[in-house]
């Protein structure tokens, strides 16, 4: 029997404030949306959301600021 291999989910610090882009455009549940092609500011709170809803791969670079 095969087993799946699972992947660890980045994780952000929540009160980090980070700097971000997406490979993806996402609608978070929660309301907001996001381009894939503009550079976004916000905490890690938010990206753990976004890892949460759409996957790992929705964000492309994201480096903390403060």
């Amino acid at each position: 029997m095969a087993t799946k291999k699972t992947t660890s989910q980045p994780r952000y610090e929540p009160e980090t404030t980070y700097l971000f882009r997406l490979l993806k455009s996402v609608k978070l549940k929660e309301g907001g949306r996001y381009a894939r092609s503009d550079e976004h500011r916000a905490k890690g709170e938010l990206l753990n959301k976004i890892v949460d809803q759409e996957g790992e791969d929705a964000i492309d670079t994201a480096y903390a600021i403060e």
